[in-house]
């Protein structure tokens, strides 16, 4: 057998391109749909010679993107392709980037709902695609064109509803008692549980409530097969609804 050894040099790029969607940068973050999501790109400069006419465009792509929303800091932002664009004539900071020197760059967006106009969305993400340019001199002394791409991917967190209800002539059971109830007299009711997924499978659901002292709980449960259980002594209902498919 034999030994062989090789060398590896790792360079960093002239430019170094960082993005962060709500403060994290790695490859992918999970996001809430609804709100505002803050994001930033940060530029620095790994040379020692200053960088000069940088442009950064930020693409957005997904259809869970709500385009009015996206809002950019000294940058113009063109809807139809859902791209944000700054360059030296719209921030200062990009004219020219000294040795060792770094800058950021804020934008902002909102996801929508994974289920919007009726449409459900499986498994929403939102690609976040950079690409910065500028230029910088070598070490000969020539002036070379820098650029460097990156991308991050926003996945859309589920938005898990449960609803609950209550039902005296409804459902698998029989009730019993009068209705409206009176004081002294038992009144039973039928509880409904639903939960709803919009967007993402989940996995291990559960639901817990906590009776009251003035209520008791009758032991009935429907489906049957459903892992339902009650605790006394904490008075407490657990249902473990398990993977629930989006």
């Amino acid at each position: 057998y034999g030994t062989f050894f090789k060398t590896l040099r790792i360079v960093r790029p002239s430019l170094g391109v960082a993005s962060f969607i709500g403060g994290i940068d790695a490859d992918e973050v999970a996001v809430p749909s609804g709100g505002k999501v803050d994001a930033e790109v940060r530029l620095t400069n790994n040379t020692s010679a200053k960088i000069t006419d940088m442009r950064v465009a930020a693409e957005l792509k997904g259809g869970v993107l709500e385009k009015t929303s996206v809002t950019a800091t000294g940058g113009f932002y063109r809807s139809i392709d859902s791209t944000i664009i700054w360059d030296k004539n719209s921030l200062a900071e990009l004219r020219e980037l000294a040795p060792g020197e770094s800058t950021r760059l804020f934008f902002s967006f909102t996801p929508l709902s994974p289920l919007f106009d009726g449409v459900r969305i499986k498994n929403p993400v939102l690609a976040l695609s950079i690409v910065a340019e500028g230029k910088n001199f070598s070490s000969e002394g020539v002036l070379k064109d820098v650029r460097v791409e990156t991308s991050q991917i926003a996945k859309i967190t589920s938005d898990v509803r449960l609803t609950q209800r209550a039902a005296y002539y409804e459902g698998p059971f029989s009730n019993s008692g009068p209705l409206p109830p009176k004081a002294e007299t038992e009144t039973t009711y039928t509880i409904f549980w639903t939960v709803v997924n919009t967007a993402n499978d989940i996995r291990g659901v559960s639901v817990k409530a906590r009776l009251p002292a003035y209520m008791r709980w009758m032991g009935a449960v429907s489906p049957s097969g459903e892992s339902v259980s009650y605790d006394p002594d904490e008075r407490l209902i657990s249902w473990r609804a398990g993977d629930i498919a989006a």
